[in-house]
């Protein structure tokens, strides 16, 4: 019997210290507001696209490759803008809101003031993209840094192979 709990142990510390880990993960969720000072509700999205003010530019064929893979997988996507602490004093924040309005008119934006959500959650790496199941909040998988549609389908392909 002892032989077996060690076997388990060996597997578990194994599969622990790869990056693509079976263990799940509960992702911190934070009150967060859109650009319209709605809240955001966690348990209607388990997409989650994160960005930066430097790292923001993704390409529009990107985008609407991403969220249309992503609309087949009848899965809701939440867009978080993570802004820094030096951008979020008061001014800036009002500012900040209004830019998000005119150019983002249709689909929530919420807005991660100081990094919260993002330093939490252990994203340093923009824009990443985060799987998750919507009720319990738990992190199935992420991709992160450049995002080309190859490197997105492969992602796809590893998400239907292991979780749908």
């Amino acid at each position: 019997m002892n032989y077996m709990k060690l076997m388990f142990l060996l597997i578990v510390a194994y599969a622990n210290r790869n990056k693509d880990c079976v263990c799940q993960k509960i992702i911190h969720t934070p009150k967060l507001f859109d650009q319209y000072n709605k809240p955001i509700n966690w348990n209607n999205y388990n997409v989650i696209a994160i960005g930066n003010k430097q790292n923001h530019k993704i390409n529009n064929d990107i985008l609407h490759y991403l969220l249309t893979k992503f609309k087949i997988l009848n899965n809701n996507i939440c867009i978080i803008a993570s802004i820094p602490s030096w951008i979020s004093t008061y001014g800036s924040r009002i500012l900040f809101r209004n830019s998000i309005k005119l150019i983002e008119s249709k689909n929530p934006v919420f807005i991660d003031w100081n990094q919260n959500f993002a330093n939490k959650n252990n994203i340093s790496i923009f824009p990443t993209i985060i799987i998750k199941t919507k009720l319990n909040n738990v992190e199935l998988s992420r991709i992160s840094g450049i995002l080309t549609k190859e490197k997105l389908e492969f992602f796809f392909q590893k998400l239907q192979s292991e979780f749908i």
